[in-house]
């Protein structure tokens, strides 16, 4: 089994995705940059999953990227191409072996390209410094799909951890769902078998996929707009990610006192894309 690790999330830079995150409770991580053009400030969860607000920051390194088919490039490429600045672009498992699971990938026949080795700085809230590394291994479905996949490995993990980034004035402490929507959801099962390397399991409306760090449901477009508010796409596409918090009266006076607009459905707060935010949010208890 690959559990869920985190989901990229492109914005136009990072000040306004801060400014957005922080408003909606979160505690955001220092802004942090890639070698090939791209820069993020995360937000992590104490279950060890994380959202990446991911900006262009140094448009020569990007392009050179792309020349270099650097996979993760590409995908953020493609994503903002026929999606913009709207969304979730990447869904990632984690991984305890990225050349096996590329490999792995290879021989399923949903390999998504090129296999991406980096390193960065990590900086803490206090301004200590670490060195971090990952190796990405990277999946495609055949069917056809806005989304991105792929496998992150930690080659060389945060020193010290994460600390008090993982704490949150909203109360957020894991991820419970990540919501797809897709025409015929069944449809990808094989896909995410094969990038999960876990079974799938059939629920109203579409097929979900369990993992320790959260489940990946696939859903209809007409469910996933009524219940989410989502805006219906025909290819598949991650629609919302669903956040547990200690306490939603909690979650809601807060989101309140900061004049953030929120739909109250279900037991469940739900955040609609922002600027800075692209992708929709959910709450629940």
């Amino acid at each position: 089994m690959r559990n869920l690790d985190h989901f990229v999330m492109p914005v136009a830079d990072l000040a306004s995705a801060r400014a957005r995150f922080v408003s909606l409770g979160f505690t955001v991580a220092p802004n942090a940059n890639h070698p090939f053009g791209t820069q993020n400030c995360c937000v992590f969860f104490s279950d060890d999953t994380f959202i990446e607000p991911l900006a262009i920051s140094d448009h020569e390194n990007y392009q050179t990227a792309l020349a270099a088919e650097n996979s993760f490039v590409k995908g953020h490429r493609d994503f903002t191409a026929v999606s913009g600045l709207n969304g979730f672009s990447h869904l990632v498992v984690k991984s305890g072996n990225a050349k096996v699971d590329h490999i792995d990938y290879v021989n399923a026949g949903i390999s998504g390209g090129g296999m991406v080795d980096f390193g960065r700085t990590f900086t803490k809230p206090d301004g200590t410094t670490g060195e971090v590394a990952f190796s990405l291994a990277f999946a495609k479905p055949q069917a056809q799909s806005d989304a991105a996949f792929f496998a992150c490995e930690i080659v060389k993990a945060v020193p010290g951890g994460k600390g008090t980034l993982v704490n949150h004035a909203n109360g957020a402490m894991r991820t419970k769902y990540a919501v797809l929507s897709a025409g015929e959801p069944t449809e990808h099962s094989r896909f995410f078998q094969q990038f999960m390397d876990t079974e799938p399991q059939s629920i109203a409306n579409g097929v979900s996929f369990t993992t320790e760090t959260g489940t990946t449901e696939i859903i209809t477009l007409d469910v996933c707009a009524q219940e989410y508010g989502a805006a219906f796409e025909s290819n598949l596409c991650i629609q919302a990610l669903v956040l547990q918090v200690a306490d939603l009266a909690t979650t809601r006076e807060l989101l309140a006192q900061n004049n953030i607009k929120f739909h109250n459905r279900q037991n469940r707060i739900i955040i609609p894309p922002a600027l800075g935010q692209g992708g929709i949010i959910v709450f629940e208890e």
